[in-house]
């Protein structure tokens, strides 16, 4: 099996998020903004 990580925008990462049944708000890209010193 072999694993590919890759940098993604907002904008796909919001996307794929929109595609799934459920998701938790912590997963927002959105989210990092919101707390002191964090980065999306």
């Amino acid at each position: 099996m072999n694993l590919t990580v890759r940098t993604i925008s907002v904008d796909q990462h919001a996307r794929w998020l929109r595609s799934r049944p459920s998701v938790s708000f912590l997963q927002l890209p959105s989210w990092a903004e919101v707390k002191v010193g964090w980065r999306a």
